[in-house]
């Protein structure tokens, strides 16, 4: 894609940023922008293009500059390190909406239930396309998968390299893009029934340590 459709693209999401940033804390639905002062609606002329009330001859925030300018630098950012599991395009929506969250939050300092439904709702729809519905319901801990995992175990050896003892970790199904994924996760074993003399001598060797390692 080349640079300038990027900027172009940039200069357009910081456009609605601003917009959505004017209204939805005012009027709470999409409407045309009001003058700050004297509280007349823009003419599209006057809010994009000479950024001043006709009416009262006020001029809009520095505010709308700084966010123009932030989102073509973010889009320009999005198109050399896009994220691998989004790209460009599908990012674009988040950036609009975390835009207008922090604008509102910053300038006005209020949580607005419209945002709030919009952005459930978007994430939502982002998480079945990222994994799937049951997923996206219940959370991280729904596993399903296709990959059976029998037994993955770890190996105790005396230290001439005769086994001791062989110990299931785990036994199940296991997603393998949400394998992946999984936070770390602690397992204790105790080492009981181990004959005191050769613990000073026991070695453990895990099998399938990428396996053990997210489970």
């Amino acid at each position: 894609m080349p640079l300038i459709l990027v900027m172009i693209v940039g200069g357009f999401i910081g456009i609605l940023i601003n917009y959505f940033s004017d209204v939805l804390p005012v009027s709470r639905r999409i409407t045309r922008p009001l003058c700050r002062v004297c509280n007349q609606p823009y003419s599209i002329k006057d809010y994009l293009i000479s950024c001043r009330c006709s009416t009262c001859g006020n001029r809009t925030s520095t505010r709308s500059i700084i966010v123009l300018i932030s989102a073509i630098i973010s889009c320009i950012l999005l198109k050399f390190f896009p994220f691998s599991i989004l790209g460009f395009w599908a990012t674009l929506p988040i950036l609009i909406f975390l835009g207008v969250i922090m604008v509102i939050d910053i300038e006005h300092r209020v949580v607005l239930v419209q945002t709030s439904i919009f952005g459930f709702v978007l994430f939502f729809l982002y998480g079945i396309r990222l994994h799937d519905l049951l997923s996206t319901i219940f959370g991280g801990e729904l596993r399903v998968g296709d990959d059976f995992v029998l037994n993955p175990f770890v190996e105790v050896r005396a230290g001439d390299g005769q086994e001791i003892k062989k110990m299931p970790i785990f036994k199940g199904r296991v997603g393998s893009f949400e394998a992946k994924r999984r936070a770390f996760a602690k397992k204790s074993i105790r080492f009981s029934s181990l004959p005191s003399e050769l613990l000073p001598q026991v070695q453990v060797f895990p099998v399938a340590p990428e396996l053990i390692a997210w489970l």
